[in-house]
């Protein structure tokens, strides 16, 4: 049995065409019956297009130089 914790796990791979046989059919006839999960998709669709107009803050100034080299050592030494 899909319930709506399965439809609600596999959104971003739905979203994504990445579902595949029987649980892209599932997924799909869940959805189209299922008003609850259908306003949980809108909602997440809704809250992602509202994450993508923030616009980014400025790295300061050496931080990233200071990330790079703190990785790279951290490579060398495992």
């Amino acid at each position: 049995m899909y319930l709506c914790r399965d439809a609600i796990a596999h959104l971003t791979e739905a979203e994504e065409g990445a579902l595949t046989g029987w649980t892209r059919f599932w997924h799909g006839f869940h959805m189209s019956i299922c008003l609850h999960c259908r306003a949980c998709r809108r909602q997440i669709a809704e809250t992602r297009a509202l994450a993508r107009e923030i616009p980014p803050e400025p790295v300061p100034h050496g931080v990233e130089d200071e990330a790079m080299r703190a990785f790279r050592a951290r490579g060398k030494s495992m």
